[in-house]
């Protein structure tokens, strides 16, 4: 099956805007869900259809906190070779645009 990702600052980014789309898309491939959690129980959440993997995003500029989420998405697709990956905030675009190429 298809590898599909998807990331996100913070999830309620990725429950209010994106929660709709990735049940869809789970119908065709395996999604999964990089964003910053606030607490454990975001990650059990059994609605949300993505499996949700935690990544210490900071919204705010910080390169020492950003090298080692960049060190992690690199990490994480290339040991998850995944089909495609989205983004919907800058920060986290950026960040998963720059470790997918």
């Amino acid at each position: 099956m298809k590898k599909a990702s998807f990331v996100t600052s913070t999830f309620m980014t990725a429950e209010v805007f994106l929660k709709e789309y990735i049940g869809a898309l789970t119908t065709i491939a395996d999604v999964y869900l990089f964003t910053n959690v606030d607490n454990e129980t975001q990650t059990e959440r059994r609605e949300f259809l993505a499996r949700i993997i935690p990544v210490p995003i900071k919204r705010e500029i910080s390169p020492s906190q950003d090298l080692v989420c960049l060190s992690r998405f690199y990490k994480l697709f290339k040991s998850m070779e995944l089909e495609s990956c989205h983004s919907v905030t800058p920060k986290a675009g950026f960040l998963s645009m720059v470790a997918s190429y």
